[in-house]
């Protein structure tokens, strides 16, 4: 994986010599775009404090998610495995609780929080970035008129709800990125398997 990204960045500037006038522009404009909500991120996740200017929900669910890493200390397995808080499911809650509990330890041991507060949102982010370049991906699909993709993928993040989830601590971010990716998968095949058919139902 760090491999792979190391080659990318290095390909980078190449591959951007390449691309066309449109494409360089949607390049710039969605670079330009989560590059601003990656710094609204950390700016609004400095502390607990800080974190209620958002919104309630994204108070509860830290305290929810604190709980959870205090049930993970104590080995409390009941509380573990009946997990279902605001109705977000099982899933979602241990997905997010087991990538965030290094971070709670390193809280505990220094005071510095941040990094827990900071992280489910940059999951969120990370969601909302794979949507994107499904949109991009599924457009290809259906014309390679890089304009109409840019005039497409603009509209797309100028919808304030869009990147709005990229700040919060949701699934909103994750639905769309499961739905924008069972159209890629749905759309990319003419004849479908059964495994085909597995991948989209997940």
């Amino acid at each position: 994986m760090i491999f792979h990204t190391t080659n990318f960045l290095k390909d980078l500037p190449n591959t951007f010599v390449k691309m066309d006038i449109w494409q360089k522009c949607l390049f710039l404009v969605t670079t330009l775009f989560f590059t601003l909500l990656f710094a609204e991120n950390f700016i609004l996740s400095r502390s607990f404090t800080t974190l209620q200017l958002r919104e309630i929900d994204d108070l509860a669910f830290q305290i929810i998610l604190r709980e959870i890493h205090q049930d993970f200390s104590s080995f409390h397995l009941d509380r573990i495995f009946r997990m279902n808080y605001y109705g977000y499911g099982w899933s979602f809650w241990i997905i997010v609780s087991v990538i965030t509990y290094p971070l709670y330890l390193f809280g505990q041991l220094s005071g510095f929080f941040m990094p827990l507060i900071l992280m489910p949102r940059m999951l969120s982010l990370a969601f909302v970035v794979g949507t994107t370049i499904l949109v991009y991906k599924s457009l290809s699909f259906y014309s390679k008129n890089e304009f109409l993709k840019f005039i497409a993928v603009v509209l797309l993040l100028s919808f304030p709800a869009f990147g709005n989830s990229a700040l919060y601590f949701r699934t909103t971010a994750q639905v769309m990125f499961f739905s924008a990716l069972t159209f890629y998968l749905a759309i990319t095949r003419e004849n479908y398997d059964k495994k085909d058919l597995k991948k989209i139902a997940l």
